[in-house]
C-alpha cells in the first residue's frame, strides 16, 4: 500500500521534482508511455495484493490512482 501511495504522491510532483532533482518514480521511469506502463503495471499489483486483505481500501486506491493517472500531465506521458 505505501509504494502505492508513494506513486501518487509522485505523480503529484513530476513537475516540481523534475526542477528540483528529487527522486520521483515517474522521473526515474524515463517520463515516457513504457514506463508509465510499468507503473500501472505495478499498481495493477500491489492493488491486487491490498484487495486480498481489505477490498474496500483497494478500491479506493484504485479510484483514486485512477482519477490522478488520467490528469493531462500523466496522460502526455503516453506520447512519448
Amino acid at each position: 500500500m505505501i509504494s502505492t501511495l508513494l506513486l501518487l504522491d509522485d505523480a503529484e510532483d513530476i513537475s516540481i521534482d523534475e526542477q528540483s532533482g528529487d527522486n520521483n518514480a515517474f522521473i526515474e521511469s524515463g517520463l515516457n508511455n513504457s514506463g508509465l506502463q510499468r507503473i500501472f503495471l505495478l499498481v495493477k499489483e500491489n492493488i491486487g495484493t491490498i484487495r486480498d486483505v481489505n477490498a474496500a481500501m483497494a478500491e479506493e486506491l484504485n479510484r483514486k490512482c485512477a482519477e490522478r493517472f488520467l490528469k493531462d500531465d500523466i496522460a502526455d506521458l503516453h506520447n512519448r
